[in-house]
């Protein structure tokens, strides 16, 4: 006899036990479900207001919603959408997430007959792209009346009068005047343009503009990326707001958890804010340590809390302790690392992300690039972007360089990779002989080390410090002189530059400077090149050596 029922009960039991009907975390919003997101969305008051004092005017308006993966893109303009819904009963809304490979004309005018199902014409033009309409299209019918050799019958031939849309736009146009005739206003979200390529995006921006400006709000979604705020604005001048969405703090995070839990509770059982009670089955602390390592990231709050749930639930934990989070979080890691649909070189990608904790054309070699069978940097970047789908890369929030690190759900409470040498403790040693299994020690004579991983802290005094800043500027000026070839150049200039920017911390990491600049020293030796040609560079170099504390010879 199967025993499926009594393992049902005996989830079913802890999930009341816990007060839960259900795990309410999802790790993507569904257009369908706008109700229940109206439930658990949280904050961005003030970034709401913007956009619906800006929908309140007469003129229709283009707004343009940017952010990182993961941080509530979809969730916001599906907030906005439902609000018009419940509040504002003379406007149509519609929805898309942007198909691959479908221009902006023709995912307004799916988005629009979606929403207009009980127009017949909108229904057809749906047919026509091949996509199933929300209510049958009516069909005209011509009756053929027979008698042959004095039999009767009667033959009913289909005539169906649709034609493919040749101009969507014109398409749209259309539509939209319809949509008009019965409503006041229109406000079209299209969602995902970030999964389009740049240039691809550019090109549908600008093919797109006349639509862009019918008499229609349009709301797109996008990141900073593949759609930055001086394209749109300065270039075209197509978007009446940009709206850039930054990671929660952690008091906002905290309530979004509650509305969460809140979200599966019965009526009569949900809890204010300031309750304890709100944030079981989870422990106070183990709570706030959810939330941080969510990082303020809205998806990766949502993933870490199924994982950990998930967890608690096959251990049949009373509470969520730190210890049982703990255990949730370990589950997550396995989990994320063990996703379908990567590839060995997937891999390869994140361990050299986890490896030099943050990865970017500055920091990755020659001999990482050959690992990877590429020759740039750049060759990786759809690799990355894949990795940041998958919740596993993060790309750091500039728009000037391609800097990624991994996200917070594969790293330790300190940032460090999930790896077991991380959580051991660290032992500082000081004169005389140190043994453990983390040691580290600074610039004290007459030190021996043992233990699994020593690390040496350097440091530099200031007018040290003053004269390593102008041998890296001097050197980085003249390296141009050595005539690398474009590829070479650009990893001796991305390497050198890591060590200068290191270098003008208040407290630069010595390692750090000394890793950039036998890279570069490497990369040239490589390339066949030697800095002793030219002595304006090699002057620098030597000094540079010196006060860094490595050998030159090996590297020239």
């Amino acid at each position: 006899m199967s025993s499926i029922d009594s393992i049902w009960d005996e989830c079913d039991s802890i999930f009341s036990h816990w007060g839960l009907r259900e795990i309410p975390f999802s790790e993507s919003v569904s257009p369908s479900r706008i109700t229940e997101l109206h439930e658990v969305f949280t904050g961005r008051e003030t970034e709401l207001r913007k956009v619906l004092n800006l929908l309140k005017g007469q003129e229709r308006k283009r707004i343009l919603i940017y952010g990182w993966a993961g941080i509530g893109k979809t969730a916001f303009i599906l907030e906005i959408l439902g609000v018009l819904q419940r509040k504002a009963k003379d406007t149509l809304t519609a929805y898309i997430s942007l198909p691959p490979e479908t221009d902006l004309a023709t995912a307004a005018l799916i988005a629009l007959a979606l929403a207009m199902d009980n127009d017949e014409w909108a229904q057809q033009q749906l047919n026509q792209m091949g996509l199933p309409p929300i209510n049958p299209v009516t069909h005209n019918t011509t009756e053929i009346k027979m008698d042959i050799f004095g039999i009767g019958g009667r033959i009913e031939k289909e005539e169906s009068n649709i034609t493919p849309p040749k101009f969507p736009s014109l398409s749209f146009e259309g539509l939209l005047n319809r949509a008009l005739s019965k409503y006041s206003r229109v406000v079209i979200a299209i969602d995902d343009v970030d999964k389009q390529d740049p240039a691809r995006v550019r090109q549908l921006l600008h093919d797109a503009q006349g639509m862009l400006k019918s008499d229609v709000c349009f709301i797109l979604t996008g990141h900073p990326s593949g759609i930055t705020r001086d394209i749109l604005t300065s270039e075209r001048g197509l978007f009446d707001l940009t709206l850039k969405l930054e990671e929660l703090d952690m008091s906002t995070t905290y309530q979004m958890l509650i509305n969460y839990l809140n979200s599966v509770r019965p009526k009569n059982s949900r809890y204010d804010y300031e309750d304890p009670r709100s944030i079981n089955p989870f422990t106070q602390e183990a709570a706030q340590t959810l939330c941080k390592r969510s990082g303020g990231v809205p998806r990766w709050l949502n993933r870490l809390g199924n994982y950990v749930l998930l967890k608690a639930a096959e251990l049949q934990a009373d509470l969520i302790t730190t210890d049982v989070l703990q255990q949730g979080l370990e589950y997550a890691n396995q989990q994320l690392r063990g996703q379908q649909n990567l590839t060995p070189e997937d891999y390869y990608v994140l361990d050299l992300v986890l490896e030099k904790r943050i990865l970017s054309d500055a920091t990755i070699t020659i001999t990482d690039l050959e690992r990877v069978k590429v020759k740039e940097f750049s060759e990786i970047l759809p690799v990355l972007d894949k990795l940041i789908q998958f919740d596993l890369v993060r790309r750091l929030p500039t728009e000037h360089t391609s800097d990624y690190e991994a996200t917070p759900m594969l790293l330790g409470e300190h940032g460090k990779p999930d790896r077991e040498k991380d959580v051991r403790p660290v032992i500082s040693g000081g004169t005389g002989i140190t043994a453990g299994g983390d040691v580290t020690f600074g610039d004290v004579s007459g030190q021996f080390a043992a233990g699994d991983h020593i690390e040496q802290i350097q440091s530099i005094e200031q007018t040290d410090l003053e004269e390593l800043r102008k041998s890296l500027l001097a050197f980085q000026e003249q390296v141009a002189h050595l005539g690398l070839s474009p590829n070479y150049q650009n990893v001796v200039n991305g390497a050198i530059s890591a060590a200068v920017i290191e270098a003008e911390e208040d407290k630069p990491t010595l390692s750090k400077i000394k890793e950039g600049f036998e890279s570069a020293l490497n990369t040239i030796k490589k390339a066949g090149k030697t800095i002793q040609e030219t002595s304006e560079l090699y002057e620098p170099a030597k000094k540079i050596a010196q006060l860094i504390g490595v050998s030159l010879s090996p590297l020239l």
